[in-house]
Order: C-alpha cells, then sequence, then structure tokens
C-alpha cells in the first residue's frame, strides 16, 4: 500500500489570501469613473437582452461569424456571454485581487474589440447581434457607432488606469 505524504511549508502557509484592492485607482479623475460607468452600462445593456434571447443568440452570431458550424456556433455564443459577465467588475469599480482585476479587464478589452471588429465586418447583416434578438439592430453604421463607443471608451478606461501615480 502507498503512503502519501504532503509537503508543509510552514513558515508560509497556504490559507493565506490574496489582498484585495479597489479596480480604479484613486488617482483617476471623475470622468474616467464616469467612462466606466457608461461602458459598464452599454455591456450591462448588451449582457441582458443577449440572456433574455438566449436561445437565439447563437443563430444570430452564426450570420456574423466567418464560421457557420452550430455547434461551434453555440459555444461561441456562451463563451462571449460569460466574457461580458466577467469583464463587468473591472468597469463597475468592484473590489478585487489583483489577478481578478487584469483579467476582467483584459476581458473587457477583447469584447469590446470583438464587438467592434464584427460590426466593422458584417456590416451587410439583417442583425449586427449586439442585442441578439431582443433588439434587432441591423449592421451598419449605428452597430459601427455603438461598438465603437464601447471601444473608446474601454480604451481610456485602461490606459487611465494604466499611467503610474505622478508625485506631485
Amino acid at each position: 500500500m502507498m503512503k502519501i505524504t504532503t509537503f508543509i511549508n510552514r513558515t508560509a502557509p497556504y490559507n493565506e489570501t490574496m489582498p484585495v484592492e479597489s479596480t480604479i485607482q484613486p488617482h483617476v479623475s471623475r470622468s474616467v469613473r464616469v467612462c466606466a460607468l457608461i461602458g459598464a452600462g452599454m455591456l450591462l445593456l448588451m449582457l441582458l437582452t443577449q440572456l433574455y434571447s438566449y436561445e437565439d443568440f447563437a443563430s444570430v452570431l452564426t450570420t456574423i461569424l466567418p464560421f457557420s458550424d452550430q455547434p461551434l456556433s453555440v459555444i461561441s455564443a456562451a463563451l462571449l456571454v460569460i466574457v461580458e459577465l466577467f469583464s463587468l467588475p473591472y468597469l463597475l469599480e468592484m473590489k478585487l485581487s489583483r489577478l481578478m482585476r487584469v483579467i476582467s479587464q483584459l476581458f473587457g478589452l477583447v469584447v469590446a474589440l470583438f464587438w467592434l471588429f464584427t460590426s466593422l465586418t458584417s456590416a451587410h447583416a439583417a442583425n449586427s447581434a449586439l442585442f441578439s434578438t431582443t433588439f434587432d439592430l441591423p449592421g451598419g453604421v449605428l452597430a459601427v457607432l455603438w461598438s465603437m463607443v464601447l471601444a473608446v471608451l474601454t480604451m481610456y478606461i485602461t490606459y487611465s488606469n494604466s499611467r503610474p501615480v505622478s508625485s506631485s
């Protein structure tokens, strides 16, 4: 019979928690915080409408994505909704660990750039899929403007939070 042994470091126990800090740094101006709330509101509106008519979301995504494989569209619809959900904590200024803050920030950038790319490349579509089938926004100028505002807000917030604190 095998003997199972565990190695425990007595000087640094594993039950320590990660430090939690605010996502928006204190040196950031009020305009950045307002932009973060606007971006979070835009993403929340998209997320709620996509979840409201989720059973049709994969078929709508099939029309705008470069592949037409139904199982892959279902997986991409699920991943897109999850990534949108996990991008909200950064924009809502929640207290997060440093790792979760970076992941949430990255997810926000990925979602914004994904929707900008799909809006620019699917101007011909009858539904841009930004709001699934709850609100049929056709591909074109309005979809591109919505996606561009979301992308610019997300990049502005990310840039503002990445600047070092000035000692003045």
